[in-house]
């Protein structure tokens, strides 16, 4: 009963801990199992893994395995932050506009892909659009992976997925191919339903992994 019992609070101090908090890479949180004195780190799934460098920033707060536990903090812009399905993601900095094929530099050079998994799944998106994109006023639009360049009409994502549960969350009467447009973007000015538009213009960038 015991073992259940400290089973049980380390899975809701890991939720506490680590599933709303906006880090920059590498994403974990310290636990103290057995009150402070003791700490092991943990990736977002929960696993064990060695202490990490540098050291974590240390916030006076209290949470149900101890008092003062440190957690990870840091800030949402620029930076990276946690979205649901234990996907990581980045948005650029406000003013950073760059085209599609810059984008998808930038991300890979984060070691991540331009947005596609979240951005396909409906509870994901909402998150993504209430609890981050939101918070960037003046950024118009975010890049994410969905073009059809390949084919007129016929949009594919660029992760290679072709997942047949995927939504889509177009504004009304998106596409419509103006300008040449071959590519996809969460638009503010569209109260952030997708707008396509020309991949040489310029806006933020959304990256996961």
């Amino acid at each position: 009963m015991l073992l259940f019992f400290i089973a049980l609070l380390l899975a809701v101090v890991g939720q506490v801990c680590c599933q709303y908090h906006s880090c920059e890479v590498p994403v974990y949180c310290r636990r103290s199992p057995n009150g402070p004195g003791e700490a092991i780190y943990t990736d977002l799934q929960g696993n064990v893994i060695a202490e990490p460098e540098p050291p974590i920033p240390i916030l006076d707060v209290t949470k149900p395995d101890g008092p003062d536990v440190p957690l990870p903090t840091c800030d949402l812009e620029p930076g990276s932050f946690t979205g649901l399905n234990g996907r990581q993601y980045w948005v650029s900095t406000e003013g950073a506009y760059v085209n599609f094929d810059t984008a998808k530099v930038i991300c890979k050079d984060k070691n991540a892909r331009i947005a596609t998994f979240g951005i396909r799944d409906d509870e994901s998106r909402r998150f993504l659009v209430d609890n981050v994109l939101k918070r960037f006023s003046n950024i118009h639009g975010y890049w994410f992976g969905y073009t059809d360049v390949a084919s007129e009409d016929e949009f594919v994502w660029t992760d290679g997925s072709t997942d047949t549960n995927a939504t889509e969350d177009w504004h009304d009467g998106q596409p419509d191919n103006h300008n040449d447009a071959d590519c996809s973007i969460v638009a503010r000015y569209y109260d952030y339903k997708w707008d396509d538009v020309n991949c040489g213009t310029t806006n933020a960038v959304l990256c996961e992994r």
